[in-house]
């Protein structure tokens, strides 16, 4: 038990030690000092460090520094020009020369990190804008607003969204001028909309296409069924393997030559299965995952069935029009010819027409043939088209009869849809940041700010600034310890759920310590308020030591006196300023958390005033508060 204890201790001082070399190196880049500073501490299993552990934590040190913004590219050439003094292994040469690979592994990551947070910045951004979209939309399409509104209304909300957006126009807001439509068309597209529910099929991106009056009265079951579609990962999964199980019949490898049937077979099969997924969905009794996997069963068994290989040189049978003038190869030929488009045109071949498009006219009248009556099914080779830019085979049919100046006739409820978004749009609607998700890099904050709250604690935001600022507490610190005590649960907050010790609240006061201080736990506003007065006294305490004065406030003030710090062997004690100021990081205590994760001693508006006299306070050796 000596040796346990012993060996505990060392590491508990060598994590000490660690933290203030780290805290010195940041503020001199003094890496000769540190390195060999850190050489002789003791890691977590309780042995030494030595050369190669104190060049790893150097370089977590510099990794995470340079991350957080603490550490400039010119600061760390100035560190990679030191000289390596004598007596350490590559003494008198550079350290950027003789350890290039170790500052290559900081600029990798950092350069890693830099793009993963301009992702996300990018993917912020565009949710934003897309919520200001929607916010404009939603008031111009008012059921409750009788006149309507005007082309110079629709104009200055554009220009507002422009502002907003840097200078890029919404299109949603331009197709309000242009949407309007007679009685008669309003209905052939409210018939359609209904076809599209039905099949459990109607997402926001083909409502936008249509009237506003019929925007309005389907958007909300619009979203419900695009919600669907997404829980279950839009389905890629299911379509995936119909993919490989045809691949698989065919006999195909990453090794063998593809059959230019195989791509529209795939097509084909993969629309039965949304054309089936959809009437499962409609159903109303099965989950998305259920109906997904119900119409991929369906699909594989009659694909078994019916599968149509006739070999590796006739390929698939039954995708390919075949009419006295043209034949399977000269099909061949226009697929090819439709993948050099794609290629070298890209999305302007989808808005061309004649040789600059993708269908020629006669096709596109081919295309139309009995469209809209039953039996009628989409031509593969336009799903094939629709797969590859990730759009609806409607999509690609309606914007090349556009740019042909042919008729757009509304869609029937018949009609078979590849109800898939475009890749930018998946991707902002798969990855739309949550309010946890968004706090990711938020370390770089350096004022609280309620907004970053999850959605659950944004009642208490306004609270949380006003008491810490009443009582002078940091109020990211304030954050961080209620989502550590309560994690914004309800549950815990209203007090239907204690801790095993007993304590209550958003704050989880103890009764005694809610006694003293006239706390009612169960309520937020004055369990906050009560949380602020008591870390005001203990930070008088502890001379405005934050790392005291939290700890304290869940290990009790005089286990904090006995120890000097965290509980020892405790592990609650010990995580629970770790986990405190993770939190209070992406709540606007970021600058302080990269700088020391250990011992921090912010500047507080109370740290000047004289601790407070302990022995006529009574502190106790137990925990006040869990």
């Amino acid at each position: 038990a000596n040796r346990a204890w012993s060996k505990d201790f060392g590491v508990r001082q060598s994590q000490n030690a660690q933290s203030e070399m780290r805290a010195s190196f940041l503020s001199d880049f003094d890496i000769s000092t540190y390195q060999s500073g850190l050489r002789n501490t003791l890691g977590t299993d309780g042995k030494p460090l030595g050369n190669k552990g104190a060049w790893d934590q150097v370089v977590s040190t510099l990794t995470d520094a340079r991350k957080g913004g603490l550490l400039s590219a010119t600061d760390l050439e100035q560190i990679k020009n030191q000289i390596i003094p004598e007596g350490a292994p590559g003494a008198g040469k550079r350290y950027g020369d003789f350890y290039k690979a170790r500052f290559g592994e900081i600029e990798r990551a950092v350069r890693q990190q830099t793009q993963t947070d301009y992702n996300l910045g990018q993917q912020e951004k565009q949710r934003q804008m897309k919520e200001f979209e929607d916010q404009m939309l939603d008031s111009f399409l008012d059921p409750n607003d009788a006149d309507g509104f005007s082309d110079d209304q629709l104009e200055q909300a554009q220009e507002t969204y422009m502002r907003f957006s840097g200078g890029r126009r919404s299109t949603r807001l331009d197709n309000l001028k242009k949407l309007t439509v007679n009685s008669e068309t309003r209905k052939d597209q409210e018939k359609f909309v209904e076809g599209l529910i039905s099949q459990g099929m109607l997402t926001e991106a083909e409502l936008n296409k249509l009237d506003p009056d019929i925007q309005r009265k389907y958007r909300s079951t619009a979203q419900q069924q695009q919600k669907a579609l997404q829980a279950n990962g839009n389905n890629q999964v299911q379509l995936d393997a119909i993919k490989d199980r045809i691949e698989q019949k065919a006999g195909y490898s990453p090794m063998g030559k593809k059959h230019f049937t195989m791509g529209l077979k795939i097509a084909q099969e993969q629309n039965k299965f949304r054309q089936k997924y959809g009437a499962y969905m409609a159903s109303g009794t099965m989950t998305p995952e259920a109906a997904a996997n119900a119409a991929l069963n369906d699909v594989l068994t009659n694909f078994e069935t019916n599968h149509g290989w006739q070999g590796g040189v006739k390929g698939f049978s039954g995708v390919l029009p075949e009419t006295a003038n043209s034949s399977k190869f000269a099909a061949a030929a226009r697929l090819e010819q439709l993948n050099e488009q794609m290629k070298y045109l890209q999305s302007y071949a989808l808005d061309g027409a004649g040789k600059d498009g993708l269908f020629e006219v006669q096709e596109l009248e081919q295309m139309m043939k009995g469209y809209g009556k039953p039996g009628y099914t989409i031509d593969p080779r336009l799903s094939y088209v629709a797969q590859q830019y990730g759009l609806s085979p409607l999509e690609v049919l309606n914007r090349q009869l556009k740019a042909n100046n042919m008729e757009l006739p509304p869609p029937p409820p018949s009609q078979e849809i590849i109800n898939k978004l475009t890749p930018e749009q998946q991707r902002l609607l798969n990855t739309t940041p949550t309010v946890e998700r968004s706090q990711r890099g938020m370390t770089g904050v350096t004022e609280f700010n309620g907004a970053l709250l999850p959605s659950r604690a944004q009642p208490y935001a306004s609270l949380i600034q006003q008491s810490a600022q009443k009582h002078g507490i940091d109020p990211a610190v304030m954050a961080g310890m209620l989502e550590t005590e309560s994690g914004w649960i309800p549950a815990v907050i209203n007090g239907t759920r204690l801790s095993s010790a007993g304590a209550k609240g958003i704050a989880q006061f103890m009764p005694a310590t809610a006694a003293d201080y006239g706390v009612n736990p169960t309520d937020p506003a004055s369990a906050i308020d009560g949380m602020a007065r008591y870390m005001k006294d203990l930070l008088r305490m502890f001379n405005g030591d934050y790392r005291l004065a939290v700890t304290a406030y869940n290990a009790g003030q005089g286990n904090v006196m006995r120890y000097g710090g965290p509980i020892p062997g405790n592990a609650e004690s010990q995580g629970y300023w770790p986990k405190v100021l993770k939190s209070a990081g992406k709540y606007g205590y970021g600058a302080q958390t990269l700088r020391d994760p250990a011992v921090m001693r912010p500047s507080s508006p109370v740290a000047g005033l004289a601790p407070l006299n302990l022995a006529a306070m009574g502190t106790t050796t137990t925990p006040i508060n869990n």
